[in-house]
């Protein structure tokens, strides 16, 4: 109780601390949307996730395909045994295509040798009876370059590039359906069909999950198709 205390009391302290190498970069405003279509997205995956964030001194914005994703939708899921997740990550240049960071008001860019990481991780549960919920993610991103301009073909061993790491948490919503079996229901990701949004809150969540593994590789997720019922 008295650690719950003291990090409530610090969040505001974090979440007003300055984006610098030494320091982690509370985001405390944004959105990811998943389920819309983008001209940007490859033609083999015409569905891409655009998101962007912010916090203090810094803002960013990207686009992914869903190569990295881990999506629970289309499948279906026990009530008895089947905890089901959903991960969205990627590192720049695929499944992350696009990542554009200013930090202070200077753009950040990516030089040989750096690279931006990002990933949402919401673990969604068991499926509970048919209905709408929300459920809490975290989110973890890395961004390694140097501010622009710099002359291009530098690399990171000539412009002494910088790491910064960044973390959030938000809520997002999903619609859990009857599949049509007893204690087997499916999840879609609004209701009425809409995309679904990852929405950052506004304070940070001190302790995140380690996610950068766990988005990229993909979890183990114990998933059945209808077709397999």
């Amino acid at each position: 109780m008295k650690r719950l205390i003291t990090l409530l009391l610090l969040a505001p302290v974090v979440a007003s601390a300055a984006c610098l190498p030494s320091q982690i970069c509370w985001v405390t405003s944004g959105t990811a949307v998943v389920g819309t279509s983008d001209i940007n997205c490859p033609a083999t995956d015409p569905i891409c996730i655009p998101f962007n964030f912010a916090g203090k001194d810094f803002s960013a914005s990207g686009l992914m395909n869903t190569g990295g994703s881990n999506l629970p939708f289309g499948l279906i899921f026990s009530t008895q045994s089947d905890p089901f997740y959903e991960s969205i990550a990627g590192i720049t240049p695929d499944p992350l295509l696009q990542f554009e960071l200013t930090v202070k008001g200077v753009p950040w860019g990516i030089p040989a040798g750096g690279n931006a990481i990002v990933s949402f991780f919401a673990n969604l549960g068991v499926p509970a009876p048919a209905g709408e919920y929300s459920v809490p993610f975290s989110f973890e991103g890395s961004f390694t370059g140097a501010p622009e301009p710099f002359a291009p073909g530098l690399g990171c061993d000539v412009l002494n590039c910088v790491t910064l790491e960044f973390r959030g948490s938000g809520i997002v919503p999903l619609d859990v359906e009857s599949a049509g079996y007893p204690g087997w229901y499916g999840v879609s990701g609004q209701p009425a069909g809409g995309p679904q949004i990852f929405t950052f809150a506004n304070v940070p969540e001190p302790a995140t999950l380690s996610l950068f593994a766990l988005g990229i590789v993909g979890l183990a997720m114990r998933r059945k198709v209808i077709g397999s019922v």
